[in-house]
């Protein structure tokens, strides 16, 4: 064994000095100099200004919490995030995920922040080589482009989401299928297994997809003669993403079937279907101006975005038309209107990270559009530099990084740490009354956890803190349902005014913190 150790090292020290020889480089440096622009830049515009402009809400303390807990306790995760319709629970990949780098920064949350922003950067080269392995170079680097430069691509990594790491995973997901269906490497049906079960347990909307690579799928199977190998690797699919659902089914089986439930329920309800010929055109409308100028960053421009988003759909289509007998156009036609037919169904409201399953087919259909144009007309490179150069202008105005938030992950340590020095070895509680409805206050939370305090909702305690970005005497009485429990008393029964008379009296003390809220240490 040690023998057959040996040769491996010798071998892969060969390839590895081979392949850093000063020829291969400089090779590689003049085919690729700009796709390395590239890069450099997208590293400015993922990491400029980082700490300072973190997101750092409930989600993201919550989802560290659970993963510190497992770190430290060894407590299994076996359902991730709850989504935002029903009471559907994501599978845990997410948080196995974050692990290690939550780890590596000493459970600090710009481990795993840091990790997306990389994760993004890598998107860039991953996006260039698989369009370039399907299309071509140059539709390639204008996709890459694009990408880099959007505001909503960057915007969503630049903090640690479950949603965010969608992009690069379907980008794999479309190449994995390629090999498939072009070149007959049938042992990446696995990794498309693998990958679309990763892609669900990030956000459920990639479900949308399913249609379009089950006609895939039939493409492939109904066109090989011989197909035992197809077959076994099917097979070997299926138990690889039986696999990753495994702890949904122990969640599902101990928890009483409450995730088929919150499935049944949402399927269920019939306002989640359009109902009118009518509906059904306007909410097409509406889902191709979301998967395309929305997309590319140009929802300020609104009337610019819709046209654009129109006539590429169009255009798109009938460019696949002409291109229907490659296997190419074939796999990303089905895919967007798999992923778009898909929105249209679904009549609830789409954010912006619900359609991270569509921002590698957005730019991959631009991209085609934009080269059509740069190869085929007379001012074509004219044309496509306008154009690209308009949407980063576009893209560039609406940055959000530029400043530093009012408040930062620093300010929500500082201020976690003054209740605790005050709290002492008391046992209390927390609320935060803000925008955000996060009542829990999970950021501040994460940071007080060696001190005593109690549970969410446990307010059998003496002493609450108060976290508020209003004074205590402009708190609207819909607000005070936590303070109700506390106090035990029918504060949302009162009047503004006669709550702040309630609270003025069991005020002890009150901080304010810059640009912050306003702390209150209340007593029974």
């Amino acid at each position: 064994m040690s023998v057959d150790i040996e040769k491996f090292s010798m071998i892969v020290m060969y390839m590895f000095k081979n392949f850093l020889t000063k020829k291969n480089i400089f090779e590689f440096l003049k085919a690729n100099w700009f796709l390395i622009i590239l890069v450099v830049l997208a590293a400015l515009l993922r990491l400029y200004n980082f700490k300072n402009t973190l997101m750092f809400l409930g989600d993201q303390a919550r989802d560290v919490a659970i993963v510190r807990e497992f770190l430290t306790e060894l407590d299994p995760i076996i359902v991730g995030p709850t989504t935002s319709v029903g009471k559907i629970q994501l599978g845990p990949f997410y948080y196995y995920f974050m692990a290690p780098f939550l780890l590596l920064a000493n459970f600090s949350p710009l481990g795993p922040a840091l990790t997306i922003a990389f994760l993004g950067i890598l998107t860039i080269p991953v996006l260039y080589f698989v369009i370039k392995q399907m299309f071509d170079k140059s539709t390639a680097l204008i996709a890459a482009t694009l990408y880099t430069f959007s505001n909503v691509i960057i915007t969503n990594t630049r903090f640690s989401w479950n949603p965010n790491p969608m992009p690069f995973v379907i980008i794999l997901l479309i190449w994995s299928i390629y090999q498939v269906y072009e070149h007959k490497k049938y042992q990446f049906i696995i990794w498309v297994f693998a990958l679309f079960a990763i892609a669900l347990q990030l956000h459920y909307m990639v479900i949308l997809l399913a249609p379009g690579l089950v006609f895939l799928y039939l493409l492939i199977w109904f066109s090989e003669k011989k197909k035992k190998l197809l077959y076994q690797n099917t097979l070997w699919g299926f138990l690889v993403f039986f696999l990753f659902a495994v702890p949904l089914i122990i969640f599902d089986l101990v928890k009483d079937f409450l995730n088929t439930k919150g499935i049944l329920e949402f399927v269920a309800k019939g306002n989640h279907a359009p109902r009118t010929f009518g509906t059904i055109i306007n909410s097409l409308y509406n889902r191709i101006y979301q998967s395309i100028g929305q997309i590319l960053g140009l929802r300020e421009v609104l009337p610019f975005a819709k046209i654009v988003s129109y006539f590429s759909f169009v255009a798109f289509l009938l460019l696949s038309y002409f291109n229907r007998l490659k296997k190419n156009y074939q796999i990303i036609l089905t895919l967007y209107l798999s992923g778009i037919l898909g929105l249209v169904i679904f009549s609830g409201d789409v954010y912006e990270h619900y359609l991270g399953f569509m921002y590698p087919l957005t730019f991959i259909i631009v991209a085609l559009l934009l080269n059509f144009v740069w190869q085929k007309l007379t001012f074509g490179k004219f044309l496509v530099a306008i154009f690209i150069f308009v949407v980063i202008f576009f893209n560039l105005k609406y940055y959000r990084f530029y400043k530093s938030l009012g408040w930062t992950i620093d300010d929500t340590q500082k201020l976690s740490k003054v209740i605790a020095e005050d709290a002492g070895s008391d046992p209390y509680n927390i609320i935060l009354l803000d925008e955000t409805k996060d009542y829990r206050a999970m950021q501040y939370r994460y940071f007080l956890t060696k001190t005593q305090i109690k549970d969410y909702g446990d307010f059998k305690v003496d002493t609450l803190y108060l976290i508020s970005q209003w004074d205590y005497q402009d708190i609207e009485t819909l607000e005070t349902r936590e303070l109700e429990a506390f106090f035990d008393a029918r504060l949302m029964q009162m009047t503004k005014e006669d709550n702040a008379r309630f609270l003025q009296d069991k005020v002890l003390k009150t901080w304010y913190f810059d640009n912050g809220p306003y702390v209150y240490k209340l007593k029974k």
